[in-house]
């Protein structure tokens, strides 16, 4: 009813909008779901009523959401409204904000239709408007909507004919007397370069950066126009990451410009900000040129007075702020000299840092020289490491420094540099921690919790057990802190985490010896704390101790329990409470720790759990979803759904602590809601939870495993095959890992029925696997690349493709099938008629997978396949492709042994000769030979005939393993005079001694040390020349 009133009854808009923008949450969620069903069911009656409020009170709204709501199909219905929107853009006193959005809804459809050959004449006009309007506010929107066009989908087809125009428009707008005009013309002609690959544009480049940053300087020059060169600092910045070859010529002509910028403190600091990224980025991308230039030195300096300028002063200090107010500038500055170091840094760079590093004197510059040491450790680790020590002993002497600031500096240092240089921590800690432990008591809250961190980071650093000596001293000292009933909640909160680092790492009898005093004082704290992010830290805490102490928490477990327990059902209904998952996480670090003497708390915590990992939210989270390109999985962010995923989690870890000891109901009713949560339709974290914990459920000893591995196996079918058929590999890839980690908790238990099932899901999901990536294969082209080596980047590691993981994880679980269900005897039988049929297709992946699967299966000796894959392997010996023929040799090789001489050796026997004799791989030859001597091996089988064949064919020089193994095989028959070698009647024996002599030569001595010995043997026996 709402719809039909706000949409039908005379297309006002304006009522939705105001609603739209309610700070009633309610109210608000119910207009989105009205814009939402509106947009979906008469976009275009929605758009017109959007355009209609285009000149009301919520106008920016309308063309926010009007730009989500028009595409190409909407727009072509929209009649004259279109002339409507586009004579709004000609409106000289159209807000700014309002005129933005309008800009990008026009831009957006252009971009659509002119791909399908549409809207060609409003190029024309839009040229038009930029060339000649008079009213400057159109003649920009022009640029703009313009700029949007060829920055988003204008082919050349398009351009080609008025890339000229285009360049000569926007070049001559660059001096326009407006001066949103000139803005958006050097924005927009940066923009077009950047997206551009034609030498149409890098050839204008020359003539379009001087007078970019000529207006640049302009507008600089101008107070009130100032602001305006953020935009042209910001396209300069793009351009120099997505084209940095191009201000190879200029980098120091934009240096220059931008260190003058940077050094002007009159401006906005914003401008500032965006000029000191636009010189880290011009650096970055052209580092070896920048390295040369007299600049950098000038930028070392420059930084470090805005980072000697910009940082608070103690005096200002709020107690009750956990970190320092850092300005953007400053921020800004202290990544660009990290950067700055990366990029050109080495022993010059550091040889300038060094020089401004002071102990004494100004606080301010002494802050900037340690904040900058720590900055450049990581891109000047080799030219520093030979004054670390030297260094560390001047910043550790500021840790007593009388200014605080200079003191939580020289601790942040500290911490960087343990993560620069791999063993700083190793030759530090135990000088360094006690000092930390001493801070902790320091007037200033800020340094005391800075100083726990410090701990917990050179802690969790250290050599395993060399830090336990000292473990006492450092509780003692955090202790102090937290018996302070006035320290402010941040610090105790920080002291807390490091309480739980140190437990969690601590050796077991340090653990165990600290446990008394460390529970003792959580014990006073989960009693009395009111602050609930401090609580929740202090439960983590008690998690922690009680599961490292084991049974010494047997006696405090009554009253630490119904503590927690208390502390639960205060938030077990609160949407978002640090508290709850605190509590739910230690109870399972308890249950680790007392494993199956949990067992009677667990009757309390189970019901909990089971409620929250059943509980279902189909409802998206509403809130500001119209107004954001959200993925569909993304609505259902909610805490309800949150807290279910955080649930089937902990299940977990409560189940693998207490495989044995759950009851068949409690262990039945788990299954049931990790069944549940693997069909769950609208997150795959929760149906990978889920995965999981059906995994953890089926190794324990009161389940039915047989009915669980059916079900698991029936959801994971319906999964890759209909829900993700055409999805995200990836996904499939992580599910099928958590059914193999099922069928290997649970061997032995899967019965006939799921067995052929699975089988029949798993090659349907190679198949899908193959044909995606064959698609994937013939779509990509070769991408053009940069001719730029200085931008090269040869340390990138290569991506995993996720089809390749996908077909090498449904093989693992086909091999956990063969391995953990011995006891099925159709399953092995679905598998080689698969594959088989899969040699049969005209694909080479699946081919080689099949091939690999049959190996597999022969492998493990089941006979049964053998007459199913002897005749396919036998008619794939003529494919094409060599690695197919290979691999059906092999194959061959495992089958005869298992099938009856009678037919097998006729039939094969004269597809090995041909292949020995006329093939032109090496590869092919070695493994039709190791087929033949595996054939010799056969009782009663006359090979007599093709033997002149593979003494004739047999390969001398090769590098080839298969027919390095084929010549091993030869020398140990020739040593033990076979029959089969010789002929029966020693016919062989001068052929057979001919052979042995050219293996022995040195050009055919690429041998293994084996195949050596044995020719040198055979060289040396009497009874080898005999005759």
């Amino acid at each position: 009813l709402q719809f039909l009133y706000f949409i039908e009854g005379g297309g006002k808009m304006e009522p939705l909008l105001a609603q739209l923008m309610s700070p009633d949450g309610v109210s608000r969620r119910n207009a989105e779901a009205i814009f939402m069903e509106g947009a979906k069911k008469r976009p275009d009656e929605v758009a017109k009523g959007l355009v209609a409020a285009g000149s009301g009170e919520h106008a920016q709204l309308a063309m926010l959401l009007l730009r989500r709501c028009v595409n190409v199909e909407v727009w072509e219905g929209l009649g004259n409204v279109k002339d409507t929107l586009l004579e709004m853009l000609t409106h000289e006193s159209l807000p700014r904000l309002v005129r933005v959005q309008l800009e990008l809804v026009v831009g957006n459809i252009a971009c659509h239709l002119l791909p399908m050959g549409g809207w060609n004449d409003f190029l024309q006009k839009l040229l038009s408007a930029a060339d000649n309007e008079g009213r400057p506010a159109v003649r920009a929107s022009a640029l703009e909507i313009f700029t949007e066009i060829l920055m988003d989908s204008c082919t050349e087809d398009v351009v080609a004919p008025i890339i000229q125009h285009v360049y000569s428009t926007f070049a001559a707008n660059i001096s326009h007397p407006s001066a949103a005009v000139r803005e958006t013309a050097a924005t927009g002609v940066l923009s077009i370069a950047e997206l551009s690959d034609s030498e149409f544009w890098k050839g204008k480049f020359d003539t379009i950066l001087p007078e970019v940053m000529t207006c640049l300087s302009n507008f600089l020059q101008c107070p009130a126009e100032a602001d305006r060169s953020c935009g042209i600092l910001d396209a300069l910045t793009e351009l120099g990451e997505a084209r940095p070859f191009l201000f190879k010529t200029y980098c120091k002509d934009v240096l220059t410009a931008v260190l003058q910028i940077v050094r002007n403190d009159s401006l906005e600091e914003r401008v500032r900000v965006v000029a000191i990224e636009l010189l880290t980025v011009v650096c970055e991308g052209v580092p070896k040129k920048a390295k040369k230039l007299p600049q950098i030195s000038e930028a070392v300096d420059l930084l470090m007075q805005v980072i000697q300028h910009e940082v608070e002063d103690p005096s200002e200090w709020d107690p009750n702020d956990e970190e320092e107010q850092e300005t953007e500038l400053l921020v800004t500055a202290k990544n660009s000299t990290a950067r700055l170091a990366s990029c050109v840094g080495g022993k010059k760079f550091y040889d300038a840092i060094k020089k401004r590093f002071v102990l004494t004197g100004a606080w301010r510059a002494v802050y900037a020289g340690v904040v900058a040491l720590s900055q450049t450790a990581e891109g000047c680790v080799t030219a520093m490491s030979k004054d670390l020590q030297a260094m560390t002993e001047g910043v550790a002497s500021l840790l007593t420094n009388e200014n605080p600031c200079l003191r939580i500096t020289a601790l942040e240092c500290l911490t960087q540099w343990a993560s620069d240089f791999p063993t700083f921590i190793d030759v530090t800690h135990t000088t360094l921690i006690p000092i930390f432990a001493t801070l902790t008591r320091d007037q200033h809250p800020r340094i005391r919790g800075y100083a726990a961190h410090c701990i917990s980071v050179f802690y969790s650093g250290s050599p395993q057990g060399t830090v336990d000596p000292i473990v006492a001293p450092v509780f003692a000292s955090l202790f102090i802190v937290l018996k302070n009933p006035a320290e402010i909640n941040f610090v105790k909160t920080r002291v807390l985490a490091t309480v739980a680092e140190i437990l969690e790492l601590a050796g077991e009898q340090a653990a165990r010896d600290a446990y008394p005093a460390v529970m003792a004082e959580l014990s006073a704290i989960l009693s009395n704390e009111k602050d609930p992010k401090t609580l929740a830290t202090c439960v983590e805490c008690v998690g922690q101790c009680a599961g490292r102490a084991g049974d010494l928490f047997i006696k405090d477990s009554a009253p630490v329990m119904t503590c927690l327990k208390n502390i639960f059902e205060t938030v077990v209904n609160a949407e978002s409470d640090p508290r709850k998952t605190a509590v739910l996480e230690a109870w399972a670090d308890i249950a680790s720790g007392l494993k199956e003497q949990f067992v009677p708390y667990f009757a309390e915590v189970f019901p909990f759990l089971a409620k929250m990992a059943s509980q279902a939210d189909d409802s998206p989270a509403a809130s500001a979803s119209i107004l954001t390109n959200l993925k569909d999985e993304s609505l259902y962010r909610t805490a309800v759904l949150n807290d279910k995923h955080e649930a089937l989690n902990l299940l977990n870890r409560y189940v693998e602590s207490m495989p044995n000891c759950l009851s068949p109901q409690v262990t039945s009713e788990i299954a049931s809601i990790a069944d549940a949560a693997v069909a769950y339709p609208h997150r795959h974290d929760i149906r990978l939870a889920g995965a999981a914990l059906m995994s953890q459920v089926i190794a324990c000893s009161k389940v039915d495993k047989a009915g669980c591995l059916a079900a698991f196996g029936e959801r994971l079918a319906e999964i890759v095959l209909v829900r993700e058929k055409n999805g995200d590999p990836e996904r499939i890839v992580q599910l099928l890992v958590a059914f193999k980690n099922a069928l290997l908790k649970g061997k032995g238990s899967m019965s006939e029925q799921c067995g052929a099932g699975v089988v029949k899901m798993l090659l349907e999901c190679l198949v899908q696997s193959s044909d995606r990536e064959l698609e994937a294969f013939e779509d990509s082209g070769d991408d053009d690349n940069e001719e730029d080596d200085e931008t090269t980047d040869e340390s990138t590691p290569e991506k995993t493709d996720p089809e390749d993981a996908l077909r090498r994880r449904a093989s693992g679980v086909i091999e956990a099938v063969l391995v953990t269900q011995g006891h099925l005897t159709h399953a092995p039988v679905l598998l080689a008629e698969g594959f088989c049929g899969f040699i049969e297709e005209d694909t080479f992946l699946l081919k080689e997978l099949s091939i690999a699967g049959i190996q597999s299966l022969l492998t493990k000796r089941i006979t049964s396949v053998a007459p199913i894959v002897s005749p396919i392997l036998l008619k794939n010996t003529n494919d094409d492709d060599s690695d197919v023929q290979v691999g059906c040799f092999e194959g061959l090789a495992m089958v005869c042994s298992m099938v009856s001489p009678d037919t097998f050796v006729p039939s094969v026997l004269p597809v090995v000769m041909n292949k020995i004799a006329a093939s032109d791989s090496d590869e092919v030859k070695g493994a039709a030979m190791l087929l033949f001597f595996e054939m010799c091996k056969i009782p009663g089988a006359d090979l007599s005939s093709g033997l002149p064949i593979l003494l004739a064919g047999l390969p001398l020089q090769t590098e080839v393993e298969a027919v390095h193994e084929a010549h091993t095989m030869f020398l140990k028959a020739t040593q033990a005079r076979a029959s089969f070698v010789f002929g029966p009647r020693r016919e062989h024996e001068t052929p057979v001694r001919r052979i042995v002599v050219e293996l022995a030569k040195p050009e055919n001595s690429s041998f293994v040390d084996e195949e050596g010995s044995q020719i040198a043997a055979l060289l040396a026996n009497p009874a080898f020349w005999r005759g």
